[in-house]
């Protein structure tokens, strides 16, 4: 597998990409277009998306301090 680049990653994009998407949720609720199930399904992928992308930032950020420090 190859190694994540150190490169500094802006959290604004995941933020961005999050609040766009509970948006299109919400929308989509208050239209009828998705039952009770397929709301909490949607939440729970959102709510995985959001860990999943700060956690790559945190090790990104992690490995730039480690070089830094070198």
């Amino acid at each position: 597998m190859r190694a994540l680049d150190a490169r500094p990653v802006s959290q604004r994009p995941i933020l961005i990409a999050a609040t766009v998407c509970t948006v299109v949720i919400a929308v989509a609720v208050a239209r009828g277009g998705l039952e009770s199930g397929g709301t909490a399904g949607l939440v729970v992928l959102l709510l995985v998306f959001v860990r999943v992308a700060f956690r790559l930032v945190d090790e990104a950020e992690r490995r730039e301090e480690e070089r830094g420090g070198r």
